[in-house]
């Protein structure tokens, strides 16, 4: 835990509970920047030394995936819960049902053996 890290900015919760996890066990994380964006902590990552916790999928990222590596620890993190929310009296557009799609394909996959088997499921065309 001796190196500098960025995290996406403190105000969400999961980032609070983890700083607080690694706080108890007494290896609290020193932030030398906070980020108000995923994609401005991961550019930050991907041009310096610095360290983060970002999501697996974002290895996967075509423009900045290749310049990052994830690193094994030993410690559980905490589990992230995601939900996908609109305004009420609203209408997606087509984007937004396309990921409304996969959103509900990925989450319904974690109970299921696949996301095609998920997707098949819920009625839902695997974009």
């Amino acid at each position: 835990m001796h190196c500098d890290w960025t995290m996406p900015t403190p105000k969400g919760s999961y980032y609070r509970l983890l700083h607080e996890l690694f706080t108890d066990m007494g290896m609290a994380p020193a932030i030398s920047v906070t980020c108000e964006t995923f994609m401005a902590c991961t550019s930050l990552v991907a041009q310096s030394d610095f360290i983060s916790i970002l999501s697996l999928d974002v290895i996967s990222d075509p423009i900045l995936g290749n310049q990052l590596m994830p690193l094994n620890i030993k410690e559980k993190m905490l589990k992230a819960t995601f939900y996908l929310i609109q305004r009420k009296g609203t209408t997606l557009t087509p984007m937004g049902h396309t990921l409304r799609g996969c959103f509900g394909c990925t989450a319904a996959a974690l109970n299921f053996r696949s996301v095609k088997e998920a997707c098949a499921l819920l009625g839902i065309k695997k974009p």
